[in-house]
């Protein structure tokens, strides 16, 4: 399967757009923009951008706390896709 229409997305920034979605919208709002991180983390490329993007994974984490059940389970499929480890972690400084 090709992915370039999602690699373009991805280089023009639509993953930062995402992420202040997420911060700022209302739960709807919230869940389709973790749905769409979701849908862009089909690459090895794409989860390695998610991760990389300032406020992302924190975001996701307070996501998956969410009461909106469809936030939470959304928050979490992108967690599990860009699989977050405690090594990356370290790896990071974090």
């Amino acid at each position: 399967m090709i992915f370039y229409n999602r690699d373009s997305f991805v280089d023009q920034g639509v993953i930062s757009m995402l992420v202040t979605l997420m911060k700022k919208g209302i739960d709807i709002d919230k869940e389709c923009a973790a749905n769409a991180l979701w849908s862009l983390a089909k690459t090895e490329r794409n989860k390695r951008k998610i991760r990389e993007q300032l406020g992302a994974i924190d975001t996701l984490n307070k996501l998956a706390e969410s009461k909106h059940q469809g936030v939470q389970e959304a928050a979490k499929r992108v967690l599990l896709a860009v699989k977050i480890t405690e090594s990356m972690i370290q790896g990071l400084g974090l």
